[in-house]
């Protein structure tokens, strides 16, 4: 029996690390990658809040972008994840 020849096409053969080295995904990957619905991302897309890059048709987005997406919404305290600039005073 013949063994299976590796996918040269691919790094070391694997079909999922070369989607973990794509620099672009589509928005439903994105959407993945962030833990949101498809149709919320869509509406980042559409309202500028998440850059993508379009080519023809297709609609991609950077991961660096998805970086860029999370560096920016990212809580360093409570009183900003509560939605005040400054610590509630007891």
């Amino acid at each position: 029996m013949k063994s299976p020849q590796p996918d040269t096409h691919r790094p070391n053969g694997e079909a999922g690390e070369a989607r973990e080295l794509s620099l672009l995904v589509s928005v439903p990957q994105a959407a993945h990658l962030l833990n949101l619905s498809v149709a919320y991302t869509w509406r980042l897309v559409h309202t500028g809040r998440l850059e993508v890059v379009r080519i023809d048709r297709r609609v991609q987005v950077r991961r660096s972008a998805l970086d860029a997406f999370i560096a920016a919404h990212c809580v360093t305290s409570e009183a900003h994840y509560m939605g005040t600039a400054e610590p509630a005073l007891e």
